[in-house]
């Protein structure tokens, strides 16, 4: 309540909640580094490695580039305004089935460094705010009709404030012949251990502070929705459509 803020355009934007900042027990550590050491060689080291797989596999490297070039040019990343103090190495997964359609980039915040911790080690995790799914699908089928729903790119919606931005940064280069560049990732990040809880407590917030102007909607944010999905019922089209 006390660090999260919203935009002109009622955007969320939330601050990286740091261990130290809500206990006693890590007073003594650098307030200004949360306890992180260096982790930009380590960072670097990997990405070379990605980059060496990358180079083996023309589609897996065109799918990357096309998921990192959506993240920049949606604005999600940006060129780093200033040196980073914690370097998240990422890599890629997708399907079984070796669909590289399906990919994702993952970004891994349990990476431990120079200090044997990670930025996930110096984060608080949060409550566990979701709704048990099997309750939320119990309740829908009380109804004649169901509609689902999902909420596109939920974590990458919601912004991190600018001074924690700092420990969010990343290394990438479409091809070995272009120059490294090191990048800032600008909202909520797939990886962090406080991402599911900063994005579902703002579902919760934006329920509280404008469910009242959809009064037929108020409560689906914090019943019906099971992370970014949505499921719900009603006992006719018309209603459920409005």
């Amino acid at each position: 309540m006390k660090s999260t803020s919203r935009d002109a355009s009622g955007r969320f934007c939330v601050a990286l909640p740091f261990r130290d900042l809500f206990s006693g027990s890590d007073r003594c550590l650098d307030s200004l580094s949360h306890g992180l050491g260096d982790s930009r060689s380590i960072a670097l080291k990997r990405f070379y490695n990605l980059e060496r797989r990358l180079s083996k596999d023309r589609e897996l490297q065109a799918a990357y580039q096309k998921f990192m070039s959506t993240y920049l040019e949606l604005g999600h990343m940006v060129p780093a305004p200033e040196p980073g103090k914690y370097f998240i190495p990422h890599h890629a997964v997708f399907k079984a089935d070796g669909d590289v359609s399906k990919l994702r980039v993952i970004f891994d915040a349990s990476s431990v460094f120079s200090t044997s911790r990670s930025l996930n080690d110096v984060l608080c995790t949060g409550l566990k705010l979701q709704v048990d799914l099997g309750d939320i699908v119990l309740r829908c089928r009380m109804h004649q009709y169901i509609l689902t729903a999902d909420i596109v790119k939920m974590y990458r919606q919601i912004l991190i404030r600018s001074e924690d931005r700092v420990f969010q940064h990343i290394f990438w280069s479409d091809s070995p012949n272009d120059q490294l560049q090191e990048f800032q990732l600008c909202t909520i990040t797939y990886g962090l251990n406080s991402a599911p809880y900063l994005a579902i407590r703002c579902l919760h917030d934006l329920d509280a502070q404008d469910g009242h102007h959809f009064p037929l909607a108020k409560g689906v944010l914090t019943q019906a929705a099971y992370v970014d999905d949505i499921v719900l019922g009603a006992d006719s089209e018309e209603l459920l459509l409005r």
